[in-house]
């Protein structure tokens, strides 16, 4: 048995970011107080997140059907408290808020499980080093941005995002670009960041991405601060760290992709 009481606008936040995802494992963690989950989709996005939450008994279920069981959450009624109760009890998921509540059956296996134990060792080796490489491969720029303004990017291009490539322009200054591009559009923009390092050896890097950069950039909150790590030999890093007394967190992996010919 796992039994959750959460603040509903943070359990909505929380899933949000592994709507593209096709299953996932939630874990509830009593002494910490937390839930966590990690999820993997098309091998190029990764995400991991944990925030705050009334943890009566802890444990671990797998749930699939995410866009769904979001959707119902938004369907039930309010309570005075603001929260929704999550009860696991071996074969299902009861979800309950005020006087509704939904039943949907959990897995007995998350097909991402294997995605995500290789990649949570390897960013776990990479926090202890403390974000100076990837694997083998060193991070070549690294930044720092407040949440709100990194936040920008969000819109950047919305009007062509739809099948567009997406890039980081990186140089050794104190800003980054993004682009988005399509049918021979190119949107820009940049943003100065907070802190900044690079590797004296590259003047810039254009790095390109698919879609998955997009829902890498919306998985990041709006408050606190965006640290972004990147090279030609690494994936893309993003770390979300959270004001102090919120009790969230939100790290993404984004592999890039060969740019198209032509889009340069």
């Amino acid at each position: 048995m796992v039994s959750i009481t959460i603040n509903r606008n943070h359990f909505n936040s929380f899933m949000k970011g592994f709507g593209s995802m096709d299953d996932l494992v939630l874990h509830a963690d009593e002494d910490a107080q937390r839930i966590h989950a990690s999820g993997t989709a098309d091998r190029a996005f990764f995400i991991t997140r944990w925030s705050g939450a009334e943890v009566t008994e802890g444990g671990s279920f797998a749930v699939g059907q995410l866009g769904t069981l979001l959707s119902l959450v938004k369907d039930l009624p309010q309570n005075e408290e603001g929260t929704v109760s999550l009860l696991f009890d071996g074969d299902n998921l009861t979800i309950s808020s005020g006087s509704g509540f939904f039943r949907i059956p959990t897995l007995a296996t998350a097909t991402s499980s294997a995605g995500v134990e290789q990649l949570s060792g390897t960013l776990q080796a990479s926090a202890e080093g403390g974000y100076e490489q990837f694997g083998s491969s060193p991070f070549e720029h690294t930044y720092t941005f407040e949440a709100q303004t990194f936040r920008q990017f969000q819109k950047v291009g919305s009007a062509i995002s739809n099948g567009a490539l997406f890039s980081l322009i990186c140089d050794n200054e104190s800003a980054l670009t993004y682009a988005v591009l399509r049918d021979g559009i190119r949107v820009e923009h940049q943003i100065d960041a907070t802190a900044h390092t690079s590797d004296d050896d590259k003047e810039e890097s254009v790095i390109w991405f698919g879609s998955w950069l997009l829902d890498a950039l919306k998985a990041m909150p709006s408050a606190g601060a965006v640290h972004l790590s990147c090279g030609a030999d690494t994936p893309l890093l993003l770390r979300h760290e959270a004001l102090e007394g919120q009790q969230t967190g939100t790290t993404v992996i984004v592999a890039p992709r060969q740019e198209a010919e032509g889009n340069a």
